[in-house]
């Protein structure tokens, strides 16, 4: 507990610090949250039961009690279209005797008819959280940025981003006149747009991007604590794979966490800071979005409606069926690569399996493969030439592990409709495909449902918190430990990869078997003796501790950490959604060259990698907008790649409003960069400021560069500028008058020596 707060009796809550975290175990009783809000707190845009209250609740657990008090159209402003202070739900909120109270209203008011009464919006605000603060209770008060409005046509209706960055002016002044909590709603998104599919309104991922962003002004926590855990190394696996079939390289690396220890990053990984990824397979055919094959199961949701109306029932037309439906048509490896190369990467990887549990390859151990289904094509092979051809190290990923409990979900049935009982594809056998297709082949080598249901798997939810095989998860059988390993030491010995990716807490079918350390040893000792004894291969786990950190690399999945690590990680990230997503095409909502520039060079400044996947199409092709955007990164990599490639860190990552941000960053941005937000890389003598915004002509200060920093500065020049720089260095910083910048240069780079 934050020694800022202190607790009264009846669970009474009163802060000096209004952001200090919230301790529920000082409250007799659940802890009460009022979320007060308009439609987006009601749930418009998100199914029933996943408005960002309810999620809120589920993050939060039973020592609170969340209640959503959203209704649709509301304005905080007294003489605004529909005032929320006219309305029941305005007196049931202060009656419900809450302790905290999160008020997100605003957004309805910036429309014209209701902003022309802005000059009542402080005072009527000023009065709305005193009626709270009036409450015998003395609750504390949470006021909300709100999301942002990404109009994209001038006109598009009465709410737009220009708004709301009005609105958040104004938040953010009254929250420090009131000393109230402060939440960013704005920053959970603003990195997210498409999870705004009508520009307003957030879906049910959206909506838990905003849970979460409570959760962890609430708790002081990052909300993975509900989700994942990390797991000791120091655990005992039950299932201990068989190698006799594909044997375990010998070397000096054993199948066990100390042994792994002794791994060091390579040099060449170091230097490369980026790389690309095609997270390709037959999920993105329907082009409709992540982890397909699983939603196009869960009843209700976006994917299963959309299956319904492009393929049919899952119980006649399941994703063996889609899989079918796959030919990868316009695939080209080699012209695709060679466009990455193009755009700087300096490795590639390809997706060997998903949770969808197809190989990739022409697999000895998976009779699902696309060399015999689909595109009868051997997907790996044609990546690993292209690579190769280009000069790229190659990578792979692997997620298959957890098909195991992920295709749960397909041997359940409708609960509603003339369908309702009738169960879906995931129970057939390899008897039931006499006279289909797919005679003479098992789908359970495909859905892997031969076992018992994990708890809870009624629960679309609970694969999450079931990812570390805990939670009343099924744990795999010995069968299935094995075939998982031997599918991705074949996958090895074929390919040879540079680098591996699992997408796993620590290593695949940890702590159930030991099965991904044997593979993380072998893939070490055959790497080493490839290479004649030079180890150069690198892989990457998602949850780890402090000590697994030093045998595998951690990857940050979609994340950007507050500051510098002295170690080599990597963050993945995607320019739209991990599979293919036709409605962000529709929608513009890639991200930009320009965003992608401001992750890297963040990243780069804080001793990682980015790892960046461009989506595409279930054809093999990918669109003109992501051409566009890989087109725009290739033009800053023209002029400014010296300040990445083969860089180390300086000794502070940077300056700047979002180096001293609250909150983690997620995909990259708290807040918009600004050209305040300088990153610093350096090679041998020479420094690189980087700064995240384009400063136009305005001058810059960079006050890491005081005199009294320490370092004496010779000489400032601008990456792509031929002409003189004017500058001085005093007890501020460092002084640079720029010189005409391009619009089109989004991020600027200051070499200086």
């Amino acid at each position: 507990m934050a020694a800022a707060m202190t607790l009264g009796l009846g669970g009474q809550a009163k802060a000096a610090d209004p952001m200090a975290p919230i301790d529920p175990s000082a409250f007799k009783a659940p802890v009460r949250v009022a979320c007060i809000g308009d439609s987006i707190t009601e749930g418009a845009g998100a199914e029933k039961g996943k408005s960002w209250p309810e999620q809120l609740q589920r993050l939060l657990g039973t020592s609170w009690n969340v209640g959503n008090f959203g209704l649709g159209g509301r304005t905080l402003l007294k003489q605004g279209d529909c005032p929320y202070w006219k309305e029941k739900i305005y007196q049931d909120a202060l009656n419900s005797k809450p302790d905290v109270v999160i008020i997100m209203l605003g957004t309805n008011d910036t429309k014209p008819q209701n902003w022309k009464h802005e000059a009542e919006f402080a005072a009527d605000y000023r009065e709305f959280v005193k009626s709270f603060q009036a409450l015998a209770g003395k609750p504390r008060i949470y006021v909300c940025r709100p999301c942002p409005a990404p109009v994209t046509k001038p006109g598009e209706g009465d709410i737009n981003e220009a708004g709301v960055i009005e609105l958040i002016k104004r938040i953010d002044a009254l929250a420090a006149e009131m000393k109230l909590g402060v939440i960013d709603m704005h920053a959970a998104l603003v990195d997210k747009l498409q999870m705004l599919p009508d520009h307003v309104h957030p879906n049910n991922d959206g909506a838990g991007e905003l849970a979460k962003a409570a959760f962890a002004v609430l708790t002081g926590l990052q909300p993975e604590i509900k989700g994942p855990t990390v797991l000791s190394e120091t655990l005992t696996p039950g299932v201990i794979v068989d190698t006799r079939t594909e044997p375990m390289a010998a070397g000096r690396f054993q199948p066990t966490w100390d042994s792994l220890k002794q791994y060091r990053t390579p040099e060449w990984f170091r230097d490369a800071k980026f790389g690309i990824w095609a997270h390709w397979g037959p999920q993105c055919q329907p082009e409709a979005g992540d982890w397909y094959a699983r939603k196009m199961y869960e009843e209700g949701s976006g994917q299963y409606t959309f299956h319904l109306e492009h393929f049919g029932h899952p119980s006649t037309f399941g994703f063996k069926d889609v899989i079918h439906s796959w030919k990868a048509e316009k695939w080209d490896p080699g012209k695709l690569v060679a466009l990455y190369k193009r755009c700087g990467a300096q490795y590639f990887f390809a997706m060997a399996n998903h949770h969808d549990n197809m190989d990739l390859w022409d697999s000895r151990y998976q009779p699902w493969n696309s060399k015999r289904i689909g595109p009868k094509q051997d997907i790996i092979a044609g990546w690993a030439k292209a690579a190769k051809a280009n000069g790229l190290p190659f990578g792979v990923s692997l997620h298959a592990a957890h098909a195991w409990n992920w295709y749960e979900i397909s041997r359940s049935a409708d609960k509603h409709g003339d369908r309702a009982g009738v169960p879906y594809d995931g129970r057939l056998t390899k008897a039931d495909g006499k006279g289909q297709w797919w005679e003479g082949l098992d789908p359970q080598d495909l859905y892997a449902q031969n076992h018992p249901l994990s708890g809870g798997s009624d629960n679309p939810d609970r694969v999450i918190s079931q990812w570390n095989w805990g939670d009343r998860a099924c744990p795999p059988d010995q069968a299935y430990c094995d075939k998982f390993y031997n599918r991705a030491v074949d996958l090895i010995n074929r390919y040879q990869p540079e680098l591996i990716y699992m997408d796993d807490t620590a290593l695949p079918l940890w702590p159930v078997s030991d099965a991904g350390l044997k593979i993380a040893a072998h893939f070490y000792n055959s790497n080493a003796a490839r290479n004649h004894g030079d180890l150069r291969a690198v892989l990457f786990g998602k949850i780890l501790n402090e000590e697994q950190r030093k045998a595998i690399v951690w990857d940050i999945e979609g994340r950007v950490p507050t500051t510098g690590y002295p170690f080599a990680w990597q963050t993945c990230a995607c320019i739209g959604s991990w599979h293919y997503d036709r409605s962000l095409y529709d929608k513009d909502l890639y991200k930009s060259a320009k965003s992608v520039i401001q992750m890297l060079a963040d990243i780069v400044s804080k001793n990682g990698n980015l790892l960046l996947s461009i989506p595409v199409r279930g054809d093999g092709s990918i669109d003109e907008k992501e051409a566009k955007v890989l087109e725009g990164i290739a033009t800053w990599m023209d002029v400014n790649k010296e300040a990445i490639f083969g860089t180390r860190p300086w000794k502070t990552f940077g300056e700047g409003p979002a180096a001293t941000a609250a909150l983690p960053p997620k995909d990259g941005a708290v807040k918009p960069f600004t050209a305040a937000d300088v990153r610093f890389t350096t090679r041998g003598d020479v420094l690189y400021a980087i700064l995240l915004d384009n400063p136009g002509n305005q001058g810059v200060v960079i006050h890491s560069l005081s005199v009294e920093a320490g370092r004496r500065v010779k000489a400032v020049s601008r990456l792509g500028y031929s002409g003189n720089i004017e500058w001085k260095q005093d007890g501020m910083g460092l002084r640079v008058t720029m010189p005409e910048v391009k619009p089109a240069d989004h991020v600027v780079v200051l070499k200086i020596l």
